[in-house]
Order: C-alpha cells, then structure tokens, then sequence
C-alpha cells in the first residue's frame, strides 16, 4: 500500500533520476510499482537533451518496457534538441540499433534539414551514423550543407570524386573549373 502510494505521487522530468529509480526498482524486484513513474515519465519527462533521452530509452528497454520506449520515441523525435550533433548521432545509433527504426528514420530526417549551420562544423559522428544507418538520402542532404560551413575534408571525405573539388566549389554546388594564374591576367 504505501509503495503503491509512493509510485503513484512520482513525477519525473529528470533524465538522470527516472533512470536512477528504475535501477532501484528493479534491484530491489520492485519492477511492478515503476509502472506509473514510467507513465508519468513518457508523458512529462524532459525531452529536449539527447543524452538525457538515451539513457531514458536504454533503461526502458533494458527493464523490458518495450511500449513505452516506443512512445518516448515518439514524443522525444519531434522535440529534442539538434544543438548537439554527437548526442543526436548518439540517439539516432541507439535508436536503429534497439529497433526503433521508424523513429530514427524521422529523427535522420529531421535532424539532416533542421540542424543548425554552426553544429556541422562538428558533425563528423552525425555524418557517419547516417551512414551506419544506411541513410543515404539522408547522409547527401547533410553533405550539401557541409562546404557552407567549413566543414569542406568532411564534403570531400563522402562524395564518390573528391577530385571534382580539386578547385573548390561553385555557388552552385558544382565543382570549380581548373584555373592558373596566367587565367588571372
């Protein structure tokens, strides 16, 4: 009863004490009063940092609470931050290698148009976890951005001829025409 109570009165925005106290439930065999934390956790928990939406759906999936991880997936996509590029990279592996393929699927999508310019100057991770993914519409959208903002060895490390680029890059996105100096006289 007074378990019941307590489950019943716990509401968890916080990443890191959902997973703390889903850790110690299930230590202590007490698996059946996480049941409505880990409601009130999908509907209201803090979605927004990508790490912090990791470590929620691994301890969901790890206690066996498929259906809810799925719902938090469901919610977390449309609303966590693209500020961090190696946290959503992080998300998106966790996501398809955990089965939730349709959710990471929209997250790559959303994360490839909607991620600010000044987070692909580290997008390194981004870049291969789409590939990882086998995202490859997906990985070439993300490419075009690169060059805009100086992240132009990444460009050339995922296209099929880099030497295209051998001169740089038109505004158009083409390769530049090979040039001399004698050509600026």
């Amino acid at each position: 009863m007074f378990n019941h109570a307590i489950s019943n009165s716990v509401y968890i925005r916080d990443p890191a004490v959902f997973v703390w106290l889903l850790e110690v439930l299930r230590e202590q065999g007490l698996t059946d009063l996480a049941r409505i934390p880990v409601e009130h956790a999908i509907a209201e928990a803090d979605l927004g940092e990508p790490f912090g939406v990791v470590q929620m759906l691994e301890a969901l999936l790890d206690g066996e609470w498929i259906d809810q991880a799925q719902s938090m997936a469901e919610r977390a996509v449309p609303v966590v931050d693209l500020f961090d590029s190696i946290g959503i990279a992080w998300l998106l592996k966790v996501l398809r290698e955990r089965g939730l393929t349709d959710q990471a699927l929209r997250l790559a999508e959303r994360a490839v148009s909607a991620t600010p310019s000044y987070e692909l100057v580290d997008a390194v991770e981004l870049v291969q976890e789409l590939r990882d993914g086998g995202w490859t519409e997906q990985t070439e959208k993300l490419n075009t951005r690169l060059p805009a903002v100086g992240s132009f060895d990444l460009f050339l490390g995922n296209i099929a001829n880099p030497e295209d680029f051998r001169f740089g890059r038109e505004a158009d996105g083409t390769g530049a025409p090979g040039w001399t100096w004698d050509d600026l006289f």
